[in-house]
């Protein structure tokens, strides 16, 4: 329980001892007791004293006790929901933190070395976590650095609810709201207790510094770098440094982004960076967030199906926008990512509302959430990195020099009346995570979306479309196109590819004539007639087609990307494939070369994949033809049937098979049926390449004649089952499952028994293929091209 605190308690004792005898006698008592205390009641008293300061001592650890049960109470319920301040998109109830959360990962990193935007590389080390660095027999101190929406309050959080802890009371503190305190030199304790007076009546005096000398303490520091002034950051550090020497037994865990860690570091702290969501981590984040969203809309049993559908949706529709891939790496885009979905409906067509949003998020709405004052307004900011961003798409450029950059904004900001200098504007947009310095003195947008999207905004707002309609076939400006087009009228656009005709800019076209787009009738009309056209066309068609596809490709290396989705059937058609044709492994070679022939806007090779990378792509179920013949799949071999599978299909054939028909003379007994049930022992890994005419063939040059049961039903399934080989294949496969499983249970023979039920297990493997249980071989193509991203640098002359 509590450590004993000797000295105050000794004296409270004496006091309460001088009180309880403040009277005449009790003078005489105490005069005796002095006298006879130094002669014969020394022990006498040392034993009354003992009691009485065991008495109070647990009367004291009663009161404490009472006290943490209510603060702990009160830090579960502070803390229950997500914090979504400062979102434009919130829905109509706040996921419980509990629900949601997914354990961030960290790895040591030196502070100059964490990137400050908002979309980050994955770390080359293991990943570890947060509970794998605390409560550890010495005390530790972290300093979790990570750009903006990585994580690090939501850590924090979620550390401050965990229970069994070896330091169990959390105490969590936003640094921004204790700066004056500080600067006071007020101590811990004084502030930790005067911040609960504010929430919980009645704290014990000397509580918190009790706990903190006992090393019961998990103190969390959030955002170091949400302090304005420099100046005020270091004085904070040197008080962090101070409490941690005067209570030295706590975990401490202080938050920062990169740059405001490296202007007020804190000695002896270990430096760990947040790490971006792995593909699983997003799954996990979304399945969570819909469960959660759904729960708290409607509590009944088909809450877990509507989530699951949703999430899957939304996961699917990520796999078509690959730069929407990019962004759910960060937590805080990913949660703006599914408010958007669930909200205000499907992406990616809603992904300008959606950029929009994470600008505005990343530069002032976050800060006015958290009452964060600055000089400019977020809207005017905002408007200067849309100038910065279309200057730079104009040039063809990524990274832009210092001076440059300056100059552009010293531009811009002449037209506001504010004091605020184009370096204020530089480090604003680099603590908010839009703009990152990839060198010394070359910065970037975090990412290319955010470059196209504000420069898309800026040639709207200042009537620039003429810009885009004559570069309808550079792709480097196809994704600001298209994110103009969603938010403005997309007549000339559109007009303009039109009269290009080029495999590009039809394409684009495509893309621009969505059915939500603001475009004329007749230019939609004209875009719909051109990919009807006559045969003579059908390779501009396909190559826009293929075009179009491989924009699914997600960056998995330099240069190098991998579609997230199998080549369309109506392209395998168009290169000569019929719809049911089986797809082995030199059919997908043969239709890779055929679309490596097709008219295509920019240099790229396709190949099919190897294993090794389509593990590094978060796909739905899929079998893939590798480049070594062999299948890649997600999940179980789609060739295999299992025991369990087996049955329960089996199971529904019986109760699903009519009665009143022409099959019930060759209807076999359930006691057959179960029989060859009980000897199923394995699962089947079967060739899909076998046609249901091979399957019926296998099983037709069986020798039944010897046993008059066997002959009986396979009567029935000569005169009865064939013909319906090439007719409904529900019934066929049905027929030949429950007849061969009835086959193998009537079997004394170890090899008949094997065949009849690998027979059944094809049957089912069929059934599954058919209603698309189990995936289909498919095609999915290796893109290597040069970079888009180019990294000419916009500035100086010599860069």
């Amino acid at each position: 329980m509590f450590v004993r605190i000797s000295v105050a308690v000794v004296l409270l004792g004496a006091a309460v001892t001088a009180a309880l005898l403040w009277s005449p006698v009790g003078a005489a008592v105490v005069g005796a007791v002095g006298g006879a205390a130094a002669a014969t009641g020394g022990a006498l008293w040392k034993r009354s004293q003992a009691r009485l300061v065991d008495r109070l001592d647990k009367r004291i650890g009663t009161w404490f006790t009472t006290f943490d049960r209510r603060y702990r109470a009160h830090v579960m319920a502070s803390l229950r929901f997500v914090d979504l301040k400062g979102l434009a998109t919130v829905g109509f109830a706040n996921p419980e933190l509990d629900e949601v959360y997914v354990d961030v990962g960290l790895e040591p990193k030196a502070p100059h070395l964490v990137e400050g935007g908002v979309v980050t590389t994955s770390g080359e080390s293991a990943r570890r976590h947060v509970t794998d660095l605390l409560d550890l027999a010495e005390p530790t101190i972290l300093a979790v650095i990570g750009p903006p929406g990585s994580g690090k309050t939501t850590l924090l959080r979620h550390a401050a609810r965990q229970r069994r802890r070896r330091r169990p009371v959390p105490i969590l503190l936003t640094l921004r709201e204790q700066v004056e305190e500080i600067k006071k030199r007020v101590q811990l304790p004084a502030m930790v207790e005067a911040a609960l007076a504010r929430h919980l009546p009645d704290v014990p005096r000397g509580w918190a510094e009790q706990h903190l000398r006992a090393g019961r303490c998990l103190v969390l520091l959030d955002g170091l770098d949400e302090i304005a002034r420099a100046e005020d950051r270091r004085a904070v550090a040197d008080w962090v440094e101070h409490q941690i020497r005067q209570f030295p037994r706590n975990d401490v865990v202080l938050t920062s982004r990169p740059q405001g860690y490296l202007e007020a570091p804190v000695t002896g702290a270990n430096v760990v960076r947040t790490l971006p969501f792995t593909a699983a981590q997003v799954r996990t984040f979304v399945l969570g967030w819909y469960r959660a969203v759904e729960r708290s809309h409607a509590d009944d049993p088909t809450v877990e199906q509507r989530a699951t559908e949703a999430a899957e949706d939304l996961l699917g529709r990520l796999g078509g926008a690959p730069a929407l891939v990019d962004l759910t790496t960060n937590p805080l885009l990913l949660t703006m990512i599914a408010n958007v979905h669930r909200y205000r409906g499907a992406l990616p067509g809603s992904r300008a509302d959606l950029y929009r949003e994470m600008c505005q998020v990343a530069l002032w709405r976050r800060q006015d959430a958290k009452n964060l004052n600055y000089v400019l307004p977020g809207e005017r900011r905002e408007s200067l990195l849309r100038a910065l961003a279309f200057e730079m798409m104009d040039d063809g450029v990524r990274l832009v020099d210092r001076p440059a950059l300056l100059r552009t904004l010293s531009t811009g900001l002449r037209r506001f009346a504010t004091s605020a200098t184009a370096e204020d504007i530089l480090a604003d947009a680099c603590s908010n995570g839009l703009l990152v310095e990839r060198e010394h003195d070359l910065f970037a947008f975090a990412h290319l979306t955010f470059q196209e999207y504000l420069a898309s905004a800026h040639i709207r707002d200042n009537d620039l479309v003429a810009t885009l309609a004559t570069r309808v076939d550079d792709p480097w400006w196809r994704e600001t196109t298209v994110l103009y087009c969603a938010t403005a009228r997309a007549d000339e656009i559109v007009g303009a590819c039109l009269r290009s005709g080029s495999v590009a800019a039809m394409g684009l076209a495509l893309e621009c004539a969505d059915p939500v787009a603001d475009l004329d009738a007749e230019l939609r009309d004209s875009v719909a007639a051109w990919f009807s056209g006559d045969v003579s066309m059908q390779p501009e068609i396909a190559g826009v087609l293929l075009d179009q596809h491989l924009r699914t490709a997600v960056a998995i290396g330099p240069g190098l990307a991998v579609c997230l989705t199998p080549v369309p059937e109506n392209l395998q058609v168009m290169m000569g494939r019929h719809g049911d044709e089986y797809l082995d492994f030199a059919a997908a070679e043969e239709m890779c070369r055929k679309l490596r022939t097709l008219p295509r806007s920019s240099s790229r090779t396709l190949r099919l994949p190897t294993h090794a990378e389509m593990s590094r792509v978060e796909t739905g179920p899929l079998a893939v033809w590798c480049d070594d013949g062999r299948l890649w799949h997600s999940g179980a071999h789609p060739h295999v049937v299992g025991e369990a599978a087996l049955k329960a299909i089996v199971a529904d054939d019986l109760e699903k098979l009519p009665s009143p028909n022409k099959y019930v003379a060759g209807r076999p007994h359930a006691s057959q049926i179960e029989a060859g049930i009980d000897k199923i022992s394995t699962s089947f890994e079967l060739s899909p390449s076998i046609g249901r005419e091979v399957a019926w063939r296998a099983m037709a040059r069986r020798d039944f004649d010897r046993i008059p049961t066997y002959r009986a039903i396979h009567t029935v399934l000569c005169t009865e089952v064939q013909p319906l080989v090439d007719g409904p294949a529900e019934i066929a496969t049905r027929s030949i499952r429950l007849l061969a499983t009835a086959l193998a249970g009537l079997s004394e023979s170890a090899e008949t028994t094997e065949t009849m039920l690998t027979l059944a297990a094809f049957a089912a493997l069929i059934e599954l293929r058919g209603t698309g249980q189990v995936p289909t071989e498919s095609l999915v193509l290796v893109v290597e091209r040069p970079l888009r991203q180019t990294e000419r640098v916009r500035g100086t002359p010599g860069r």
